[in-house]
């Protein structure tokens, strides 16, 4: 009887620790639609951009971001906005098969945690601000504050601009991205991104000629309400 007792009274144990464990275990994370959670395997930083190797589960891929610090083991919440295949990195000399250009990322779930990114918004990445700076149009050349005032005239089609090189990102998604400023200013735009394979420098004063596009979305964080695009240095 006494062994019985006892037996009885050691499941009874058993079971009260059991539940007190249950009890105390975390709630299973919950991760939002599209939302990937992945430890990083390698760290590789460029002037701008971060770019990680991370494990999913045994799957292996190649993700970009602002850059930022980041350390190997770490493990990472994002969403994987949009997929280049064949990108080539000039900086890092490299070509990727595939990667995935991320503007949220976090060392907690997204819808709870705080991005570890800096430099850009999902919306709109960060332009410079506004210089103290005055610069000429050439002859046929078109202001910031004019094609800003006027840009549905403008779209699609083809002008010059000449303005100070105040921000510049070299071999992204395949091209460059310039911001200019040339001291003119309509309802707060400023500033004129201009994508190109052409080579500038931080200050330069450069006239270019290209293709004004509305409302371009190239995905991860890169939206445009203006831009001009396959520009070239005149």
């Amino acid at each position: 009887m006494r062994t019985i007792l006892y037996i009885l009274s050691l499941l009874l144990l058993i079971n009260l620790a059991s539940c007190q464990e249950n009890k105390t275990q975390k709630a299973p994370e919950t991760l939002a639609k599209g939302e990937h959670k992945a430890v990083v395997e390698e760290v590789l930083q460029t002037n701008s951009y971060t770019y990680l190797k991370v494990d999913e589960n045994g799957k292996i891929s190649w993700l970009a971001t602002v850059k930022q610090e980041l350390n190997t083991g770490t493990t990472v919440f994002y969403k994987a906005d949009l997929e280049m295949n064949n990108f080539e990195s000039k900086e890092l000399n490299r070509t990727f098969d595939s990667i995935f250009f991320v503007s949220s990322i976090s060392d907690k779930p997204l819808q709870s945690g705080m991005s570890l990114m800096k430099g850009a918004s999902a919306e709109h990445p960060k332009t410079a601000p506004a210089a103290d700076i005055s610069v000429e149009q050439p002859q046929g050349g078109v202001s910031i504050s004019k094609l800003s005032a006027n840009r549905a005239a403008y779209e699609g089609k083809t002008i010059l601009v000449r303005g100070q090189v105040t921000k510049y990102n070299p071999s992204i998604m395949n091209r460059n991205w310039v911001h200019v400023q040339d001291g003119t200013e309509d309802g707060g735009t400023f500033d004129l991104t201009i994508t190109t394979h052409d080579v500038v420098k931080m200050g330069d004063v450069v006239t270019f000629k290209g293709k004004v596009v509305l409302n371009k979305d190239f995905g991860a964080g890169y939206k445009y309400d203006i831009i001009m695009e396959e520009a070239s240095l005149q």
